[in-house]
């Protein structure tokens, strides 16, 4: 009867305060306000609420926000039959590669058969394949460079791959992106040849077919909190340096998924032999520089991965402190202690995997995803109540759990800090939040969904540990990072 109740409330609150209202925001506002005070206490809600003061004063008062302007661009429909004027410009496409498996003959199939130009090429820098990728390659007239698998580097291979270009513009992809329709390229390049203060031109991403619950809901949040719904072009007035981190990466986002850039303008920047984030970065650069940059979201690739738990927990490790060196910022968590800090990392897993262990079996069969909402808001309880607990639980996700066994080792003192694990408890239910906005008109599986709910639980890990390991002068830490750093 009480889950009934819950249902029929949250169906009036969609109809009444749709997303992206005013008044929605205000009860979701409201409502994070209160679940705050009643779990974490008024101490944690009145350093939220000052938090999130100064965030809008920031945008408000002192700083004027990026100029985004909404032009209108000349963009052919992807199912367009129009004939176009031929670009005389060449154009290069740039893939670094290792094992790109057989989809690679498909994806250089729409690549060459994209339409509107009197010329490109293909040049693919591989690292070691030992697939037919070299061969798919070949065969589809690409110019094929090797290197070392050792020697790869996101930065410094691109830069490499670059190097060996003829075209007046670089296109960077990835070996697994597939364009949407056959004017995919032809849209992007105009975007530049309209304007030459439009430095480079990044696209959408479309999930596969075959995408996981985390793979389709990353995307929708990206495009979220970017305001990545239409065609702009974003381009800086004002200090970069005094904008919040989010408005810094609305400005500057470039993803190398699909990337287009003016080789002249390239050749002057250029990627720094960095390992991650080096299309941020040069977006940042470039932006500073006073270039604009057009984010072009009715053209697209079709791009998504599957990946585990770890992976998501190293990749974001990685993404987080690069760019907090980038942007130049740190994330706030509560002074503690090395074994602190560890040992309440422990206890929300444990916490986590005792909680899951009782919403598993108790999931109704619906048609949509209104069963794994009723699932969230249980899950949002449970982990309350069990967070502290006398032994930590290993029995959650396999492939987070050698690297916690890890860290259970080289604890010393098994004692947790409570305004950390506050935190820790806050930012996951964050996520659990967004996940249920978006899983109400998506319907996965159950493993699907367990999955997703321990990948959370690494996005959270990694933001927390991305942020204190380099306070701890302690060979634990370091022994942490090499874990974390070797799993991408």
């Amino acid at each position: 009867m009480l889950e009934q109740q819950k249902m029929k409330w949250h169906s009036l609150v969609e109809k009444s305060m749709p997303q992206g209202t005013r008044r929605r925001r205000w009860y979701d506002l409201g409502i994070i306000g209160l679940r705050t005070i009643a779990n974490e206490g008024w101490r944690s809600f009145w350093w939220k609420y000052k938090q999130y003061g100064s965030t809008k004063k920031q945008v408000q008062w002192g700083i004027k926000s990026p100029k985004i302007v909404l032009p209108k661009l000349d963009i052919i429909p992807e199912d367009s039959e129009e004939k176009v004027d031929l670009i005389e410009e060449k154009v290069s496409i740039v893939i670094p590669t290792k094992n790109a498996g057989s989809d690679f003959d498909f994806i250089l199939e729409k690549i060459r058969n994209q339409k509107g130009f009197e010329e490109t090429e293909i040049i693919v820098v591989d690292s070691g394949s030992i697939d037919e990728t070299v061969n798919i390659a070949e065969k589809y007239g690409a110019e094929v460079y090797s290197i070392k698998a050792e020697e790869f580097n996101h930065g410094e291979t691109r830069n490499y791959g670059a190097e060996k270009a003829t075209g007046d513009y670089i296109l960077f992809m990835v070996q697994d992106a597939i364009p949407i329709g056959d004017f995919w390229l032809y849209n992007m390049v105009k975007v530049l040849e309209n304007d030459p203060q439009i430095a480079a031109a990044t696209c959408r991403q479309v999930p596969r077919s075959d995408a996981d619950l985390f793979a389709c809901f990353s995307i929708w949040y990206h495009r979220r909190a970017l305001d990545f719904y239409e065609d702009r072009i974003a381009e800086l007035t004002g200090d970069f340096d005094k904008l919040p981190p989010i408005e810094k990466r609305k400005l500057c986002g470039l993803d190398d998924v699909s990337t287009l850039l003016s080789k002249d303008v390239f050749d002057k920047f250029k990627f720094k032999g960095i390992q991650f984030a080096e299309d941020i970065d040069l977006g940042s650069r470039l932006i500073k520089g006073g270039y604009k940059l057009a984010f072009l979201h009715s053209v697209g690739v079709i791009h998504s991965h599957k990946r585990d738990a770890f992976y998501i927990l190293s990749r974001y490790y990685v993404d987080n402190k690069t760019l907090q060196r980038i942007f130049n910022y740190t994330e706030y968590y509560p002074e503690c202690d090395f074994d602190e800090f560890s040992y309440s990392v422990l206890a929300l897993y444990s916490s986590l995997n005792l909680s899951v262990e009782s919403i598993k079996n108790s999931l109704p069969h619906t048609s949509d995803g209104s069963r794994y909402v009723n699932a969230i808001i249980k899950l949002e309880s449970l982990i309350q109540a069990n967070f502290k607990v006398a032994h930590i639980k290993f029995n959650g996700d396999q492939s987070l759990n050698e690297f916690l066994h890890k860290i259970d080792e080289i604890v010393k003192e098994k004692r947790t800090n409570d305004e950390l694990m506050h935190f820790l408890l806050a930012h996951y239910r964050n996520q659990l939040n967004d996940l249920k906005e978006f899983i109400a008109t998506y319907n996965p599986t159950e493993e699907d969904f367990v999955a997703t709910l321990y990948i959370f639980f690494s996005i959270v890990v990694a933001s927390a540990l991305a942020s204190k390991l380099p306070e701890y002068k302690d060979d634990r830490a370091h022994i942490i990072e090499s874990l974390l750093e070797g799993g991408v």
